[in-house]
């Protein structure tokens, strides 16, 4: 089945054709309840807490330009169709120390500009430049600048720290609070004869 659907990639570029040959009317439903989400407060009881996604494949790709848009057409190979996985695994975005300062302020509803002295010093003190971190948390759709103002994408972000390091995530349908818990038992599981 071929859907067409618009989603940003982390490339910057529109996935606008996409097909899924496993369960197409699933993915379909997933799109609509998406859709009919952002126009309706009807929470997250339909799409539960799923630590994978359908993984679709391309077919059409949009890249916008200053003067329009190129469109980019994929001819997969039987072969490569095939290689493309089923299901994709959710995990949170690894954050670096400063990243995991910022997202933490700003998940508990600091104001944070990109003109701040203090903040612009404390980047500088930690070695880190702010158009690396803007464009890392910008590319996986966690925050966005507007008017200088750096601003959540997500509802409920939630940041966590595990022995693998820092990490962030929407929690607003219990993903993230899943996903350590996973990690959590897996680590045990890793070291269980120690423990």
């Amino acid at each position: 089945m071929v859907f067409l659907y618009v989603l940003a990639l982390n490339t910057g570029d529109w996935l606008i054709y996409a097909s899924y040959d496993k369960k197409p009317l699933y993915v379909f439903l997933e799109i609509l309840w998406s859709k009919i989400s952002t126009l309706f407060p009807i929470g997250n009881e339909p799409f539960g807490e799923d630590m994978q996604f359908e993984a679709v494949k391309p077919l059409l790709i949009a890249i916008p330009h200053e003067k329009g848009w190129e469109y980019r057409y994929y001819d997969l190979t039987e072969r490569e169709l095939n290689e493309v996985p089923e299901t994709i695994n959710w995990e949170p975005v690894k954050l670096s120390n400063v990243e995991f300062v910022l997202m933490n302020k700003l998940s508990m509803g600091a104001i944070v500009k990109t003109n701040d002295e203090k903040f612009i010093s404390f980047l500088e003190s930690e070695g880190e430049s702010l158009d690396n971190i803007i464009s890392h948390l910008t590319e996986e759709r966690l925050i966005y600048v507007s008017n200088l103002q750096i601003k959540l994408l997500t509802d409920q972000c939630a940041c966590i720290i595990t022995p693998e390091g820092f990490f962030a995530g929407e929690n607003k349908d219990g993903r993230l609070t899943k996903w350590s818990i996973n990690r959590q038992k897996e680590i045990r599981y890793q070291h269980k004869d120690y423990i």
